[in-house]
């Protein structure tokens, strides 16, 4: 985000790495699926899909160089507080170009995260629950166990999901934390040695105590799926 000011300074090559990448991550990541569930690891398949979102979200927050959250929190579109200049339409800027709470929340920006949400973060969920479903009942050891809506299955969605988003902040916060501590160590060309810190401390943590069979997020699964 806000890495090109002007719709003519993006390079060819940099839209078609983010097109053939948009196709061609999902289908490694369906295909990866498919051999776990083939090998009767359907938690780890569903830990695959879920880790989608942390990735993203850390992404979103911690961005590259930690300041992925004001860049999201910034609309090139509409007017801006500026500390430095005043209120006026300007190029991002680290920690100058930020957004009040109220300003953000009615640009443009997010009006349009609210209409792409509404078309397609329904249809997303739906379409989750009814293949989950629909998989369940395919096997025989489960023919009669299966609710009729699959409450039981949206709630696990939603659960796992709101996990993986928190554990994507938390590693955003702890790779952003540790970088400042590097920097004031020895300089800002040591920020990004929080991001090799704290992406695989948290990773390791989350894993061990919410994710490992037997943990927390384990026994929501075979309650939810496997209908014990």
């Amino acid at each position: 985000m806000q890495v090109y000011w002007m719709l003519e300074d993006i390079p060819l090559w940099f839209v078609l790495l983010w097109l053939v990448s948009n196709v061609v991550l999902p289908v490694i990541a369906y295909w990866w699926s498919f051999k776990l569930i083939k090998k009767d690891k359907s938690y780890e398949a569903m830990l695959l899909s879920l880790g989608g979102y942390m990735l993203f979200f850390f992404v979103l927050f911690y961005g590259w160089d930690s300041t992925g959250w004001q860049r999201f929190f910034y609309d090139a579109t509409g007017t801006v507080l500026a500390p430095t200049w005043g209120t006026a339409r300007v190029p991002w800027v680290e920690g100058q170009t930020l957004m009040s709470p109220a300003q953000w929340f009615g640009s443009n920006i997010a009006v349009t995260l609210y209409i792409l949400g509404f078309f397609f973060l329904i249809p997303h969920f739906i379409i989750c629950v009814r293949s989950a479903v629909s998989g369940l009942r395919q096997d025989p050891a489960l023919q009669g166990k299966v609710p009729e809506k699959g409450m039981k299955t949206q709630v696990m969605i939603i659960e796992g999901a709101l996990m993986f988003v928190g554990a994507g902040c938390v590693m955003a916060l702890a790779a952003g934390g540790i970088g400042w501590f590097f920097v004031a160590l020895g300089g800002k060309g040591l920020a990004l040695l929080g991001m090799f810190v704290g992406i695989p401390a948290v990773a390791i943590v989350f894993y061990a105590f919410l994710l490992k069979r037997g943990r927390i997020l384990h026994k929501v699964y075979d309650k939810c799926f496997n209908m014990a």
